[in-house]
């Protein structure tokens, strides 16, 4: 020890001793904590930390999904880069457990479009509709004394699926949600 001669003694009952194996204690705990920081610094490691990067990379946090699962579903969201095509998103869905299509539309054009035909405005290029065949959605039911004036009758939603592909989704394009 380091401490002056004389100010300290030898024996296990010491409370000088004891104050002291508290403290290394403590500081042993200090050193495990800093370790185990280091790999928590990684995703495909993190354990602690998994609920902050899943908030960073805009996935709801679902305790009902597996630990794996959900590791493997922030993996996919950081190497997921985005496209412009529907094919890169039916795959991505289809990594994720989903199957998919996607609908895009196109507006009303004479000598085109036949009678009976939608009537779509122009700006509905940007739009696309992602069917979802087999998902968790969730099902929300308009009720009397919760729900707000204007709210809808009936709403599902799949809040990581759909987070994901507003996430990586082109900057023009609006995506809504049709599930089956």
């Amino acid at each position: 020890m380091l401490l002056p001669y004389g100010t300290y003694s030898d024996s296990a009952d010491s409370e000088v001793l004891k104050d002291l194996t508290v403290q290394a204690d403590a500081l042993e705990n200090c050193q495990d904590n800093a370790d185990a920081l280091l790999s928590e610094c990684y995703p495909d490691g993190t354990v602690q930390l998994l609920p902050d990067w899943e908030s960073t990379y805009g996935i709801t946090n679902d305790s009902s999904i597996s630990y794996p699962a959900r590791i493997d579903n922030l993996l996919a969201a950081i190497n997921a880069r985005g496209s412009l095509t529907k094919d890169y998103f039916i795959t991505l869905a289809a990594k994720l457990g989903y199957t998919v299509t996607i609908e895009e539309f196109l507006p009303f054009m004479a000598g085109w479009n036949e009678a009976g035909d939608e009537i779509w405005i122009e700006d509905i290029i940007y739009v696309w509709e992602v069917v979802v065949s087999n998902s968790n959605a969730v099902s929300y039911y308009f009720e009397a004394g919760i729900s707000c004036s204007g709210d809808s009758l009936n709403y599902f939603s799949d809040a990581y699926l759909e987070g994901i592909f507003n996430r990586l989704k082109p900057a023009h394009a609006a995506v809504s949600f049709n599930y089956q």
